[in-house]
């Protein structure tokens, strides 16, 4: 299937996006904040990037834009996730796809796979 980072502060959200992305067919790789994130990222760029919005130091949401704005950064598709909904139209201005938690894992497995088929055509 799809190599996917998992890029979360939290630990035991890290934990459970491996499994249950994993028993889906998917390689997953974690970071546990923005800076190991993006070295992953640029030594190997995954086929999608699941980022955490709120984090220390680097928010998910700053990476992203970052990303978006290096035109010498791979062109990933990104997933954003939080528990904040007051994120939403940050994520409308990035134009990334997002979840609000919690979630169920059928959405998770759902909305990975519409941002995976998304960037296939």
């Amino acid at each position: 299937m799809a190599k996917i980072l998992v890029v979360d502060d939290d630990e035991s959200m890290r934990a459970l996006m491996r499994v249950h992305l994993s028993n889906a067919g998917h390689q997953v790789i974690l970071a546990e904040d923005a800076m190991q994130g993006g070295r992953l990222l640029l030594d190997s760029p995954p086929d999608l990037l699941v980022i955490d919005a709120q984090m220390p130091y680097l928010s998910g949401t700053d990476f992203v834009a970052a990303l978006i704005a290096d035109a010498t950064a791979p062109s990933v598709p990104v997933l954003c996730i939080t528990a904040h909904e007051e994120y939403r139209e940050q994520f409308d201005k990035l134009d990334v796809s997002y979840l609000i938690k919690p979630f169920q894992v059928s959405a998770l497995l759902a909305k990975v796979d519409e941002v995976l088929k998304g960037q296939q055509g």
